[in-house]
């Protein structure tokens, strides 16, 4: 059973220009200190724009935008062996996910043309 739908679409050179206004503040925001740690700095925008992407679709699907323990620290995006891009949560994510009997995130990702696009399905 479907919980939740959430997609969100970013444009890459708005994050470049945040990032390079802001660096490592802007960072620490939006990743968890498991994804700085894997952050491979040969397309550093474009992993923002993806993970940025990815949690604000998360946290529509939820229903609860960035509030009361949703934060984009708190949604991990990474990848299995294939490329398949999945998502962990935590803190209180991890609570609501828990709370409303949250089973699987699935989650498709897709840039072309200066965006990224990130779609999410929550299931019970």
């Amino acid at each position: 059973m479907i919980f939740g739908v959430g997609t969100d679409i970013v444009d890459i050179e708005r994050i470049r220009l945040i990032h390079q206004k802001f660096r490592s503040r802007f960072v620490s925001k939006i990743l968890s200190s498991n994804e700085v740690k894997n952050l491979k700095h040969s397309d550093i925008t474009l992993e923002l724009a993806t993970s940025f992407a990815a949690k604000e679709a998360t946290a529509k699907a939820l229903g609860t935008g960035f509030r009361d323990g949703v934060y984009p620290r708190t949604i991990q995006l990474y990848h299995d062996d294939l490329g398949k891009p999945l998502i962990k949560v935590t803190n209180g994510v991890l609570k609501l996910f828990r709370q409303h009997h949250i089973r699987t995130a699935s989650i498709s990702i897709s840039h072309e043309a200066g965006m990224v696009l990130a779609f999410v399905i929550l299931e019970k």
